[in-house]
């Protein structure tokens, strides 16, 4: 609800599932999109990231992600110029973040999981796009790059057979909780295989649909 005192990510995600809804003409409410847009905006940080409980970086990305297809979508509430502000802060930290390796530096419970290299490169995709029409070619192939460079990273895992949704090199079939009997080990029960390889396609299919714009 509006003016908890712990952020909710999920929020975000369902404000962008409204805006969504608006977008594509099946219905969506307005006033919810922008009473929870305002609400969240409580939770950026003096450089545009959003403080997640325990601030794991990917709970970060994932959040502004779900703010720029808001965005996207053509979000135009009395909040949409603060969501750019933030958004806009946040962009010279976003290129900092990825290492020689096309890595960010994860934390919480998505560690080393594939999906992180594909928001990263959606939230990328993004900023390349906004700055490409603004004629900032400089900037835009910047972010272009860091997208490329965080995708390329991640062949050689999607190359191997079987393939796993995560580095560590557990069977993928650990992590299933109920599902399996081996449910604690490589990952938390949540984050199998099934869930967080759709989510790792719905990463990129972002990023690709930001390409586009």
């Amino acid at each position: 609800r509006v003016g908890e005192r712990i952020a909710r990510n999920w929020v975000v995600f369902a404000a962008a599932s409204e805006q969504a809804r608006i977008y594509y003409g099946v219905g969506g409410n307005p006033a919810f999109v922008e009473k929870y847009v305002k609400d969240q905006l409580r939770w950026f940080d003096a450089n545009g990231m959003y403080k997640d409980p325990n601030q794991p970086v990917v709970y970060d990305f994932v959040t502004r992600l779900q703010f720029m297809h808001i965005l996207d979508w053509g979000f135009d509430g009395p909040s949409r110029a603060e969501v750019e502000a933030q958004l806009e802060k946040s962009a010279e930290p976003t290129l900092a973040m990825l290492s020689a390796c096309g890595e960010i530096p994860y934390g919480g419970r998505s560690n080393q999981f594939l999906h992180n290299h594909t928001f990263y490169a959606a939230v990328c995709a993004w900023y390349a796009a906004r700055y490409a029409k603004r004629g900032d070619a400089a900037k835009a192939g910047r972010f272009a790059a860091a997208a490329r460079q965080a995708m390329d990273a991640i062949l050689p895992w999607l190359a191997e057979t079987p393939v796993s949704h995560v580095k560590n090199r557990y069977p993928r079939e650990t992590g299933k909780g109920v599902y399996s009997e081996k449910g604690d080990m490589g990952c938390e029960r949540y984050a199998y295989f099934d869930k967080y390889m759709v989510t790792m396609g719905s990463w990129a299919m972002s990023g690709w649909c930001f390409s586009k714009n």
